[in-house]
């Protein structure tokens, strides 16, 4: 639901950032149509002294293709390593859009 507090924010924003305009419209389904990809890392630390691996890391990533018949189609993969061990999974899924 858009309060009137939503709207002057919105203005706020078009205010602050003229060429982003764009980024506060309404848009349709066309607009999702494509492939879309994201990716989330977080970097093990080197011992200084041996230059081992310590500590906890990851790397998420994603990447979802929506086709204009409205199917799409989502991948993900997870890689989570502690010391020198890592545990890699993914996972996928298909389907229809409803919008």
């Amino acid at each position: 639901m858009r309060t009137p507090l939503y709207k002057e924010v919105v203005e706020l924003f078009d205010r602050a950032h003229p060429d982003r305009k764009e980024a506060t419209r309404a848009r349709g389904f066309a607009d999702l149509i494509g492939t879309w990809e994201w990716s989330d890392a977080l970097l093990q630390e080197r011992d200084p002294y041996n230059g081992n691996l310590r500590g906890v890391g990851y790397v998420d990533a994603g990447t979802l293709e929506i086709s204009p018949d409205r199917q799409f189609k989502l991948a993900r993969t997870h890689r989570h390593c502690e010391g020198t061990c890592c545990n890699e999974q993914g996972k996928s899924e298909s389907g229809a859009i409803s919008v």
